[in-house]
């Protein structure tokens, strides 16, 4: 190759080098004014009385992409004082900022907050999507110290999270999401993996953690002490929660948090849905899922549900270890009392970690959890009863019932009973777990019928699906 024409590659390559790095400093200057916009109408809304400096604040912060959330150090001070309802710290990220605004409003006259001038932060990066046509502008990461006085003292400095002009997460310089970033760009990829795996896990509304962990799972960054076929049935997972949460009704209504789109946008990149347990699976009907599907947690205290050839299903460890053998045509994931429902035969009951039978499989449908040691279930001749963790039934409740749905209020249970002569006409029942009677106040339930979307009170009503 001629010398000129190798300088002429050369610098066509710096023109596009220095176009690329021009365009990234043109949104990081976006990005860092949006930063400053929210520390003006922060410091002037708190110093006045006018409604109009709250509503600028509001317009900052409810974006087409995503609404911000908070989960820094200001917010963990308005928690601790009792000026935001107390919540496990885990919960915290999902914390929006309208919550946010309305505690400081209640302590608005009583405090002076004062930010120092944001910068950009440049140690941080985020994992990359693996089509390039899903690249979109990275996120800014942007500092800003933050100081409260008057009713409380506050002082630190908070990370802002920026992604075209909109503020897109507020976090304490020392969280776990800016941590997971920091591993990431300096290519500790199995502590970044870790940060990201157990955010999405402890959270199931971050899904921002949950989109980077299904990412680093198809790059397969850091997920090296995960089985293969856990890897890939986790990563599935997760994808198909942003499916079935991406798909809000029957008319295609999409949720506003971008990362649910992202996550269901990665679904051409994985080929195991098939693979799923009978409880998580999906397939094309993956739309049509139940809700519950996307609370519950794949792999939890290290046990995933597997199926062999012959559709029969068990648990195996994150190694790929069979800890317990698949002779279950239905497995659902161990609940909080550290026991999983099992069916053999048609029938339902429950086993422990190490296997053993704690409730005898001879129930046609029974309650996924226990409260107060307690739960419901319906024998096949439609009794009601209540049984105890050691498979004891304590007592019954009625006859003719047809099913108990898998979902709790309240500490109260749904049972549907069954009229003889129109099995048509049903009438739920809640019953209070500790003294067994029918409660009728109205609260809402959790979703009965995602396909059909609607809730179900306590009273019996059914009430519209509120996506």
């Amino acid at each position: 190759m001629k010398k000129s024409n190798i300088i002429i590659i050369i610098a066509m390559l710096a023109f596009a080098t220095a176009g690329a790095r021009n365009r990234v400093a043109t949104y990081e200057i976006q990005d860092l004014e949006a930063v400053r916009q929210y520390k003006s109408a922060m410091e002037q809304w708190v110093s006045s009385k006018s409604p109009l400096d709250l509503e600028k604040i509001d317009n900052l912060f409810s974006g087409q992409k995503i609404k911000c959330r908070i989960n820094n150090g200001m917010t963990q001070e308005f928690v601790k004082h009792g000026q935001l309802r107390k919540v496990d710290d885990k919960q915290l990220q999902s914390r929006s900022m309208t919550d946010f605004i309305m505690a400081i409003e209640k302590l608005r006259k009583n405090i002076v907050i004062t930010f120092s001038e944001p910068r950009i932060e440049y140690g941080y990066s985020e994992p990359e999507s693996i089509d390039p046509e899903d690249v979109e502008q990275s996120l800014t990461f942007v500092s800003m110290k933050v100081k409260v006085s008057g009713a409380f003292e506050y002082s630190g400095t908070d990370l802002l999270l920026v992604r075209e002009g909109e503020i897109v997460q507020i976090v304490s310089d020392d969280s776990s999401l800016p941590k997971a970033f920091a591993y990431y760009h300096n290519k500790q990829y199995d502590d970044a993996f870790r940060v990201f795996r157990n955010m999405a896990y402890a959270n199931p509304v971050d899904f921002m953690a949950q989109y980077y962990t299904a990412l680093m799972e198809l790059h397969c960054k850091g997920c090296g002490s995960l089985n293969k076929q856990v890897r890939d049935m986790e990563c599935a997972w997760w994808i198909g929660r942003g499916i079935v949460v991406n798909r809000v009704s029957d008319n295609d209504v999409r949720m506003e948090n971008p990362y649910i789109v992202k996550l269901a946008n990665l679904s051409k990149y994985v080929t195991s849905f098939d693979k799923l347990p009978y409880y998580n699976s999906h397939g094309r009907g993956l739309a049509d899922a139940s809700m519950r599907w996307c609370v519950e947690k794949l792999v939890k205290d290290g046990l995933m549900v597997y199926k062999n050839k012959n559709n029969r299903y068990g648990f195996m460890n994150e190694q790929g270890k069979i800890v317990i053998k698949d002779e279950y045509t239905m497995v659902i994931q161990f609940n909080n009392d550290g026991l999983a429902c099992v069916q053999q035969d048609g029938l339902l009951g429950f086993i422990d970690k190490t296997g053993a039978v704690v409730v005898p499989a001879r129930y046609k449908s029974i309650a996924m959890q226990f409260v107060g040691g307690k739960t419901l279930a319906v024998k096949p001749d439609g009794t009601l009863v209540v049984v105890d963790t050691t498979g004891q039934e304590l007592k019954v409740l009625g006859k003719g019932f047809e099913q108990v749905l898998p979902y709790y209020f309240d500490n109260a249970f749904c049972a549907m009973h069954s009229f003889v002569d129109n099995e048509k006409n049903r009438t739920y029942y809640w019953y209070d777990t500790q003294d067994d009677y029918p409660k009728s106040q109205t609260s809402y339930a959790y979703v009965i019928s995602h396909t059909t979307g609607y809730f179900l009170s306590q009273s019996g009503k059914q009430e519209p699906f509120p996506w």
